[in-house]
């Protein structure tokens, strides 16, 4: 009943979770199973949504970025991968030790939004050089403010929002996380996937 309750309650805040903010991720993990025995992950399959953000460009073969950013992420800890395919020709895991993972991209590529021209502002500090009334001169520092002018713009964010759904050998669920991370002022995911798969390389490869 416990776990039931972590899991639908992990879906609920998948739900919930607003997409573009800075980092949002949810998770639950079992604790009735060894995560440090593991040597080897299969990667079963992944699915690709179309997320709800107006002017959203998905990144070209999101698929296959996933796939090598979690190869890249579980190879760094010595964990070898598979593929499903691999398990299909018979040249998946020797040990029935071993777990599968199931990645859901719901969100892979960029956004953009337009922003107003606006006036800022801000208080500035000068120095300037003053003479005193025994003729020597010193620097001081004083405030002033000043405005600036900044045009309208398009500002693009990229996105990425991943759900990874964990089972062990015997098909039992042992893990799943929604990550989700967007960072204005940039259109390149790959730093972001690459923290996301790091994350869950290291969640699943120890106790």
């Amino acid at each position: 009943m416990k776990k039931f309750l972590s899991m639908s309650i992990l879906f609920l805040l998948f739900f919930v979770l607003p997409i573009n903010v800075g980092a949002e991720k949810s998770k639950w993990k079992s604790n009735d199973y060894d995560f440090s025995v593991v040597r080897n992950v299969v990667i079963v399959e992944t699915e690709t949504n179309e997320p709800n953000i107006n002017s959203y460009i998905s990144d070209a073969f999101s698929q296959n970025k996933v796939e090598a950013a979690l190869r890249q992420a579980f190879e760094k800890r010595k964990i070898k991968v598979f593929t499903s395919a691999d398990v299909t020709s018979g040249n998946g895991p020797i040990s029935n030790v071993y777990l599968t993972i199931t990645t859901k991209i719901n969100s892979l590529g960029k956004w953009s939004e337009p922003k107003e021209a606006y006036y800022e502002t801000r208080t500035v500090y000068k120095r300037i050089t003053v003479e005193n009334s025994n003729g020597k001169t010193t620097t001081i520092t004083v405030p002033s403010e000043e405005t600036i002018y900044h045009p309208a713009r398009t500002v693009w964010h990229a996105v990425v929002n991943l759900e990874f759904t964990v089972s062990s050998a015997n098909g039992q669920k042992v893990y799943m996380v929604v990550d989700n991370r967007d960072r204005p002022e940039e259109t390149d995911t790959s730093g972001m996937l690459g923290r996301i798969c790091n994350d869950l390389a290291d969640d699943i490869s120890r106790k």
